[in-house]
């Protein structure tokens, strides 16, 4: 997710009908922002479930990867962008690039696909906040916080840097922090 975050909603289950997802899709962000995304919820092998957040490129859905039965993140590129040739070949990119990374500091990209004339990356979903919305929710980081998030995203860069890739954007808005057991501290 980026910094720009978007209302969430919940999916209630598998008798929701199609109209009510429209309705909640059409809530949830403003017009330009949710793009060409299917009103019935369904974009490809995917269920849609709910707007985690929105940026520059486009929005992040939470979905269920049918075939699989997992959820995962979707990360679609912005209608206005899909039909720009240099957009969608960064798109294909950057999906490549972080791809290539096996860490379990970085998000796992599990493929990139374009239905219906839309683009996107289905990647691993973190179940967890921004760091931006942590530290608006904890206002002081602990000494242990400190050092125990700057060493993950250190170790996180450094696998990208092993593959000669460079993040561009490092904000605590693009660093997500996954819940772990509270007995262990909470997040990590």
């Amino acid at each position: 997710a980026d910094a720009e975050t978007v209302h969430q909603f919940s999916w209630s289950g598998k008798k929701k009908s199609r109209a009510k997802w429209a309705d909640e899709w059409r809530a949830s962000a403003s017009e330009e922002s949710r793009g060409e995304l299917p009103e019935d919820g369904v974009l490809g092998h995917y269920h849609l479930r709910s707007v985690i957040g929105r940026g520059g490129m486009g929005l992040v859905v939470r979905a269920q990867d049918a075939k699989l039965g997992r959820d995962v993140a979707l990360k679609v590129l912005a209608s206005e962008l899909s039909h720009d040739a240099n957009a969608h070949e960064r798109f294909l990119r950057e999906a490549q690039a972080v791809a290539g990374i096996q860490h379990e500091n970085v998000v796992r990209i599990f493929g990139v696909e374009d239905i219906d004339g839309i683009p996107f990356l289905a990647m691993e979903l973190v179940d967890g906040i921004t760091l931006e919305d942590y530290l608006r929710d904890s206002k002081k980081l602990s000494p242990g916080e400190v050092i125990s998030f700057a060493r993950q995203i250190a170790l996180g860069l450094a696998a990208a840097h092993k593959q000669n890739l460079v993040h561009r954007d490092i904000k605590p808005a693009n660093i997500l922090l996954q819940k772990i057991d509270p007995q262990d501290g909470g997040v990590g």
